[in-house]
């Protein structure tokens, strides 16, 4: 008992300045204790029990994806580099949601998808109208976009709750980023694909569903999205006009000149031209004009010792995310380096008469490390990330042959892809280094002589 009371005397006897101390160390333990049990009750919420007025920021599962999807000419099924685009979209978002299932199966998964289909603006046979062929890739592109909707829908079909989705039919309209004089670029046959995937408490999905969005029965088989005939679709597209005969008329023949008469029988009194060197076009145009002279360029090569008449190193053209096709802006530059090229060589022949010449081109494309999807696999990043800097060599490859090569000159183009290698000049970064999305061309145009020429 004497024990107790010293024990009260002595505490009675402190210093103010301890029981300060005592009473704000008393503070932080019980703030520690409100901090954990708040904490806990967070967590409560994350695991399915969460209240209607929870947001849609706040839900533990939100993936985004945007890719292209290529199409062959005419097809409305992706080619060879679409269907492994198709792939890592349905097969990384399968992955990533089935590992959030494990964790809180009670959530929802909502997918919801804008799809924008496209096409070039070549046409079917040689006489069709401008609007019918118009009409035609317009229907074109609403089969490629309904399409990539139901493969990634079929893809998904088991691991997620709910669909929404907005399909547009672009046609011919152009795709972003691409310029105005490239009309019939195989590139431009494609889909702008972006697929959102997220999480939804169970309330608020039985609250919203069959409103925002359509919800999925497992017990029933996937059944595909269906659209109108062509039929259907050109009879809205292309009204019957007793003005021209080239209009489409339900029911009829769809030819152009004449709704009688069948557009294959065309082909008798046309020569075609040769088809383009994508193997996957089968869009066969023919000339309704006089034949063209041919560009006969022979057999060039480079002059030994011959007088360099145009070099530049790392001529660099930019990209945006994901796209082998260069910004705007670049393309202008293109054409500023094509006509600079052009004028030295007018201005060499002006003094040395018309010479035959070579132009060398090297193209090196590049990436950077960004994946296609949320924890996507080194190795097929890489391996994606490849093809897609191959992709961009080559199409800055071409579009300069393309516009530098004519009578007497001889265009030498060597592409290469070197994936996600640093390109000269740059350090490594962040994985989403602009700097890193680019083409670096080397251009020497040199003398040349026509060898065994008959």
């Amino acid at each position: 008992m004497d024990s107790c009371e010293e024990i009260i005397l002595t505490f009675c006897n402190m210093t103010s300045r301890l029981k300060i101390s005592l009473g704000l160390l008393l503070g932080f333990v019980l703030l520690g204790i409100g901090q954990v049990a708040q904490a806990q009750k967070k967590d409560s919420t994350l695991v399915g029990k969460n209240t209607e007025h929870v947001e849609k920021e706040r839900h533990e599962f939100h993936e985004q994806i945007e890719s292209r999807v290529l199409f062959g000419g005419g097809k409305n099924r992706p080619n060879e580099l679409g269907q492994q685009h198709l792939r890592f979209i349905v097969e990384g978002l399968k992955q990533d949601i089935e590992n959030y299932e494990r964790l809180y199966p009670q959530d929802k998964i909502i997918l919801k998808l804008e799809i924008k289909g496209y096409s070039d603006g070549k046409p079917f046979y040689t006489t069709q109208s401008d609007e019918e062929r118009v009409a035609y890739n317009k229907y074109l592109s609403k089969k490629r976009a309904y399409y990539i909707s139901n493969e990634i829908q079929k893809g998904l079909y088991e691991s997620v709750h709910g669909v929404e989705q907005n399909i547009e039919a672009k046609g011919e309209e152009l795709p972003p980023y691409y310029p105005e004089d490239l009309k019939e670029d195989p590139q431009r046959r494609m889909c702008i694909v972006t697929v959102l995937a997220y999480s939804m408490p169970r309330d608020s999905f039985n609250l919203k569903k069959n409103q925002q969005f359509v919800a999925i029965d497992h017990s029933k088989a996937f059944v595909p999205d269906q659209i109108e005939s062509k039929q259907e679709f050109l009879a809205v597209n292309m009204p019957v006009s007793t003005d021209s005969p080239k209009k489409y008329r339900p029911g009829s023949k769809l030819t152009a000149s004449n709704p009688t008469t069948n557009p294959k029988e065309a082909k008798t009194n046309k020569t075609p031209e040769s088809k383009s060197k994508d193997s996957s076009d089968e869009v066969v145009v023919y000339n309704a004009t006089k034949d063209k002279p041919k560009v006969n360029t022979g057999n060039i090569t480079p002059l030994n010792n011959g007088k360099v008449v145009f070099a530049k190193a790392n001529a660099a053209v930019n990209f945006h995310t994901g796209w082998h096709t260069p910004k705007p802006q670049d393309y202008r530059y293109l054409q500023q380096l094509i006509k600079e090229i052009k004028e030295k060589v007018a201005a060499y022949r002006q003094d040395n008469g018309d010479k035959p010449m070579v132009i060398q081109l090297d193209v090196a494309g590049y990436a950077d490390k960004q994946g296609y999807y949320y924890k996507q696999p080194e190795a097929q990043r890489k391996r994606q990330n490849m093809l897609l800097s191959q992709w961009r060599a080559k199409n800055v490859g071409t579009y300069l042959q393309k516009f530098l090569k004519s009578q007497h000159i001889k265009v030498e183009l060597k592409t290469e892809g070197r994936g996600e290698e640093l390109p000269p000049g740059v350090t490594d970064g962040p994985i989403n280094d602009p700097s890193r999305r680019t083409c670096l061309a080397s251009i020497r145009v040199v003398e040349g002589q026509v060898v065994n020429s008959r």
